[in-house]
């Protein structure tokens, strides 16, 4: 049945893009979201497999095509292309219609699916998506309005953190933690598949089955790598500190710099995810982020602020030749981070 809806949507979406374009074309005008809303009633007489799904599921079809449209106006995305059933389209049921949670169970018309909660499901739900990955994975996601905690911000609890490839952060409290680098097992098994299909013909019995277990490894390493990053950034933010500076990085930038062994081992990272992570959980808690400028962090002293002009990326220890200080690299750089975001706050005060 969820394949079936999915079916639907999907010929529904293909057919709205056409009278867009077709419109456009024709005309020179533009149909609106709401144009396209007032096409459904007529749909649904003249295609009955249409009633069957809740009305206000079907809003969300041009809804989502509009939502396209502006990306590509934003020059975010290209043009819209019509979609292909093999991939599920996400069922989006806003307010309380046609899908409910009850007793760590999806209720979704005459169907009971079971479903593993991660968190307990809150009584006040805006939206529930059911979505579909492409190693076969089903996921039910929900959004509800949450008062975020306030508190007064203590200004001298200022927690500093390098992010790093080894450590894959490096607190200036002196605490820091592994990069576990779950994507070099996963890396390497995919190179062996695609390297195995590169010898099938492209269409084969052979060449489908990588193909499943290539995305079903895909799969997996993006929800260990997230689920890793969750871990980090919960320890992060249950700090005891009210105030906690990040370094503002170019990831793409990094990612495709001239240090070339290394630019793969920066996307896995995802450190623009991490500090995405870091800053929501840290507002919701009522604490206080700061982005603040990466530049010669690591080289500058933590203790005098002498620059250090011949420092490599091999050289993990900092040794300072004014003032004999001599600490991690990372360590130095974490505090340096510190001081700046302290910078900051005397600033907008």
């Amino acid at each position: 049945m969820l394949w079936h809806q999915s079916v639907l949507l999907t010929h529904l979406y293909n057919q709205f893009l056409e009278k867009k374009i077709d419109a456009y074309k024709t005309k020179g005008i533009t149909l609106s979201r709401y144009d396209l809303q007032a096409l459904l009633p007529q749909l649904k007489k003249e295609h009955l497999e249409y009633a069957e799904i809740h009305s206000q599921v079907l809003q969300q079809v041009p809804k989502r095509l509009n939502e396209t449209y502006k990306s590509f106006f934003k020059r975010k995305y290209g043009f819209p292309n019509f979609r292909s059933s093999r991939f599920f389209f996400g069922l989006v049921y806003p307010q309380n219609t046609g899908c409910r949670i009850e007793e760590g169970k999806v209720l979704w018309g005459k169907e009971r699916i079971r479903m593993s909660l991660h968190i307990p499901a809150p009584k006040e739900i805006n939206t529930r998506t059911i979505t579909r990955t492409e190693d076969n994975k089903w996921f039910l996601c929900i959004t509800y309005e949450d008062e975020p905690q306030t508190k007064q911000i203590d200004t001298s609890k200022v927690l500093g953190i390098d992010l790093g490839l080894k450590n894959i952060v490096f607190c200036s409290d002196g605490h820091s933690i592994l990069n576990k680098n779950h994507t070099r097992y996963y890396d390497k098994k995919i190179a062996k598949i695609q390297e195995l299909q590169s010898h099938c013909s492209k269409g084969s019995r052979n060449y489908n089955h990588l193909r499943k277990v290539m995305n079903r490894l895909y799969g997996e390493k993006s929800r260990k790598t997230r689920d890793f990053l969750h871990k980090v950034s919960h320890t992060l933010v249950h700090k005891e500190f009210d105030i906690i500076g990040l370094e503002k990085l170019e990831s793409k930038r990094m990612s495709e710099g001239r240090m070339h062994g290394l630019n793969k081992s920066i996307r896995n990272s995802q450190f623009a995810l991490l500090v995405n992570f870091i800053t929501y959980k840290a507002e919701a808690l009522g604490k206080k982020v700061i982005l603040v400028n990466p530049k010669d962090t690591s080289k500058n002293c933590s203790t005098c602020g002498q620059k250090k002009k011949d420092l490599q990326l091999y050289d993990r220890i900092y040794i300072c030749e004014r003032c004999d200080n001599i600490m991690d690299r990372d360590y130095n750089a974490s505090i340096n981070i510190m001081n700046l975001a302290r910078e900051s706050l005397c600033q907008t005060a």
